[in-house]
């Protein structure tokens, strides 16, 4: 049998997947299919019964300690019985990030999960403290798209965080593991401030994340051009750098006559210190354990296999913690690793026949780049929901840069500190080739189709690219050309994003805020968006939660009013999309200052927008708006008594959206409505003023008579909202109640 350890990796990946995914049937019955598998690979050679019965009973226990352990490291104790209370406890400095009177310094407190310190003092590995503080656990997503803190910090054993009242250092363990990450700790702080120095905190920053993993220093403009690019992964400790510096080692002893087995030895020992000095990073344990098993192919003259040493290199990182298994820097390290492995054997053994040397070098490298871009598109999707169709080529003209940047880098702080007057020589290539990694985000953007939300896939689909990926490669490799045609077309089906064909109503969690986002079939609208505690609402909850379902682009923006909590997410809109030219519609009080950021938009081209006059009628293809007020005599109230109060009709639903309006501007509604016939009510209530006890009266649900109540606002805000009282008055109404607060984001559909 070739490969079993990737059976068996795959086994012990089963039954963490059985685990998360609460215990369905489907992982076991693929077990049974990859016995049966295996069977008829191997059923034509008797000799290998043996050997294949041993390596599926090795299949089936690792199976169960996938389950096992992924049970236990899920049910680690932690400190949720002192959720929110101070606490007064001993722990010991495993790890410390940040700078400048800023630091993240992770603590190991004896029997429990680690705990992440903010503090303005800086304390090293090994130190150990006493402390007073509140702890708090990472919270979980509140809305799709939303970066998962909990699960980042779980995966790597830290399961609160702590703002301390009182430290104190209590001691120090001075062990050999410890004086050794307080050294590589000084060193590396040592490190990046001199990256800095010599290329600024932009360039600087970019090295520092490179070179030793610290990306306190990485500024947002670099983070997203690189994004746009597709070279995002060029900002971490990756495979490639220390794959890169582990042979350079290992090659540059062998030229110097050092036998394999002491070259191999020593650049195996300078990862190990690299991977402590860069703080254990997946992506060094990985390239450091493939590279060992490169060293030992060399040292014992067997061929070395890449798909064999990445997956034992996998069930390593596994079997320390499963729930890596979900985390990005894992899935990305992994999946560019096995599908370089993967496309370096395709692109090598494909068949070029009529090309010259120098042309079939060039052919197989584009293969190879244009195959590991492929591959890895099924877990780009799953973890960023867009692709690149430009990455593939940006990366081939790229990353073969990386080797003379690395050097160049190394030359420049060399220079710095011992022959300053020729640092000019290599910091200025340097600086070259980063601004060319830069500038090529940017100019991706402007080209069509730079960047493309495909929204996230279906987990089956992606399961079932990767199965099919696995299945062409295993049976129908002779065929190379006829598989690869075949799985270019399945990925394909997977990037097509199919707009919504139903009417929907998300009721997002933006804090103390309000943001209603509405799909109907292809269109985005958006009413109300910001929020006075959660900092840029629209980059860190909207955008990603659009992108997460598959849309780029916003049709309509429905303003209320311009209160902080309801119009602060438009203007950071406003100011990072400039692309964006989506149509507001704002109530008959707009010539409020509040609503300069849409007027001064429209000035320059950006913006659309639409006075919505009381007891008109605005239809955006099949949904209809009833506006029913305010008018412009109500321009003199306050922000909150001119909301704008409308019904939107979606079909046979209906929703009545109320802004902000007291009970006193409630009751002005229904007289209004009650002279012009018009009927109040609705299906839904947004209710009023996040659920303030001057809102929502009992005269007006009585009008409205609503079925189910949504209401916005913030954990423990200091309002005190919802209120009792509101939620007796809904309750008492007959109203199925939905707060963001308790449940974070709610769906509306038909």
């Amino acid at each position: 049998m070739k490969r079993p350890v990737m059976l068996m990796a795959g086994s012990y990946v089963l039954g963490i997947i059985t685990v998360q995914s609460g215990g369905t049937v489907v992982f076991p019955l693929c077990m049974v299919v990859i016995t049966l598998v295996v069977l008829l690979k191997t059923h034509k050679d008797p000799k290998n019964l043996a050997f294949t019965a041993m390596i599926l009973l090795t299949c089936v226990l690792l199976y169960d300690f996938g389950i096992f352990r992924t049970y236990r490291v899920q049910n680690y104790p932690g400190f949720e019985k002192y959720e929110g209370e101070d606490v007064t406890f001993s722990a010991l400095v495993c790890a410390v990030n940040g700078q400048d009177g800023n630091y993240r310094i992770e603590l190991q407190a004896d029997g429990k999960e680690n705990v992440m310190l903010f503090c303005d003092s800086e304390y090293l590995p090994g130190d150990e403290l006493l402390l007073t503080g509140r702890i708090k656990e990472y919270p979980s997503p509140m809305n799709d798209g939303e970066f998962d803190t909990k699960a980042f910090y779980k995966c790597r054993n830290i399961g609160a965080y702590v703002y301390a009242d009182e430290i104190s250092l209590i001691g120090r363990n001075n062990s050999p593991e410890y004086r050794l990450k307080s050294g590589l700790y000084e060193i590396r702080k040592k490190f990046s401030m001199t990256l800095i120095n010599i290329f600024g905190k932009k360039n600087g920053g970019v090295l520092a994340a490179m070179f030793t993993g610290d990306k306190t220093s990485l500024l947002d403009e670099v983070r997203t051009s690189y994004k746009y690019a597709g070279i995002g992964h060029l900002l971490a400790i990756s495979g490639l750098h220390i794959s890169m510096i582990g042979m350079g080692i290992y090659g540059l002893l062998r030229k110097t006559g050092a036998g394999i087995g002491l070259a191999g030895a020593f650049s195996m020992l300078f990862l190990f210190v690299f991977a402590v000095f860069s703080g254990e990073q997946v992506s060094c344990i990985r390239a450091m354990i493939m590279l060992s098993f490169m060293m030992g192919a060399k040292y014992f003259g067997r061929k070395y296999d890449p798909p064999t040493a990445i997956s034992f290199a996998a069930l390593i990182v596994l079997i320390k913690n499963p729930l890596f298994l979900t985390d990005s820097s894992f899935l990305l390290s992994f999946s560019a690793g096995g599908a370089a492995a993967f496309s370096g054997i395709i692109s090598r053994k494909a068949e070029l026949v009529g090309f010259g040397k120098l042309k079939e070098k060039i052919v197989r490298a584009m293969m190879f780049g244009f195959g590991l871009q492929f591959m890895i598109l099924p877990v780009q999707l799953y973890l960023f929901w867009s692709y690149n169709i430009y990455s593939p080529v940006i990366n081939l003209l790229l990353i073969p840069l990386m080797p003379a940047l690395l050097v160049l880098a190394l030359l420049s702080m060399l220079s710095f500190f011992f022959l300053p007057g020729i640092l000019s020589i290599f910091s200025r290539p340097c600086g070259f080739i980063l601004g060319l990694y830069f500038d090529s985000g940017g100019f991706v953007k402007e080209l069509a189709g730079g960047h493309i939300v495909a929204g996230k896939p279906e987990t089956v689909k992606i399961v079932s690219a990767i199965f099919v990926l696995i299945i062409v490669y295993v049976f129908f490799v002779k065929d190379r050309y006829k598989s690869a045609a075949f799985c270019l077309l399945f990925m394909l089906l997977l990037l097509i994003h199919i707009p919504k064909k139903q009417f929907e109503l998300y009721q997002l969690y933006v804090g103390q805020g309000a943001c209603y986002v509405i799909f109907n079939d292809d269109k985005v609208i958006i009413c109300d968006c910001g929020s006075s505690d959660k900092e840029d609402i629209y980059n860190n909850t909207v955008r990603p939660f659009l992108e997460y379902h598959g849309y780029d682009k916003i049709d309509y923006c429905i303003v209320t009013h311009v209160d902080k909590d309801h119009f602060n997410g438009f203007e950071e809109m406003l100011g990072d999309e400039p692309d964006f030219n989506p149509c507001f519609i704002l109530p008959d009080v707009s010539d409020h200052e509040g609503f300069e950021a849409v007027f001064e938009a429209e000035e320059e081209k950006l913006a659309d927008y639409v006075i919505a006059k009381p007891f008109s009628n605005i239809k955006i293809d099949k949904l209809e708006l009833d506006i029913l007020y305010p008018d412009s005599q109500n321009a003199q109230k306050s922000e909150n008594e001119s909301s704008m109060v409308f019904k939107l009709k979606a079909g046979d639903k209906t929703i009545l959206f109320t802004g902000d309006i007291p009970a006193e501007v409630e009751k002005q509604v229904v007289s209004e409505c009650e002279k012009r016939n018009y009927s109040l009510e609705s299906d839904v209530l947004v209710a009023a003023h996040h659920g303030s006890r001057f809102s929502t009266s009992e005269e007006f649900l009585d009008k409205v008579k609503p079925r189910l109540a949504l209401i916005s606002c913030g954990i423990n805000n200091s309002y005190g909202h919802p209120a009792d009282e509101t939620l007796l008055r809904l309750k008492k109404a007959g109203c199925e109640i939905h707060v963001s607060a308790n449940e974070g984001q709610y769906r509306l559909d038909h």
